[in-house]
C-alpha cells in the first residue's frame, strides 16, 4: 500500500516539474531513494527529508509537516 506520503511527495514532484533524477540531484540524494519513497517501497529519515523538501521549495511549517509525515512513514 502505498502511503499518503508517498503520494504527496510524487504530487509535489510533479507540481514541481522535476523528473526523479532532477530531484534527487537537487536535493543530493539518490535518484532510486525518490523513486523507491514514491512507489511505497523505502522509507526516509528526517535528514533526506529536509534534503528533498528543501530541493521542492518547501520552507517554514509546509516543510516541517512534509518532514514529520516522512518521519511518520518510519514508525
Amino acid at each position: 500500500m502505498i502511503s499518503s506520503f508517498s503520494e504527496n511527495l510524487k504530487r509535489l514532484r510533479h507540481s514541481a516539474n522535476l523528473t526523479n533524477k532532477a530531484l534527487g540531484e537537487l536535493a543530493n540524494v539518490p535518484e532510486s531513494l525518490v523513486s523507491g519513497v514514491q512507489a511505497g517501497s523505502r522509507r526516509i529519515g528526517e535528514k533526506q527529508a529536509r534534503k528533498i523538501g528543501g530541493a521542492l521549495g518547501l520552507n517554514g511549517a509546509e516543510l516541517e509537516e512534509f518532514v514529520l509525515a516522512a518521519i511518520d512513514t518510519c514508525s
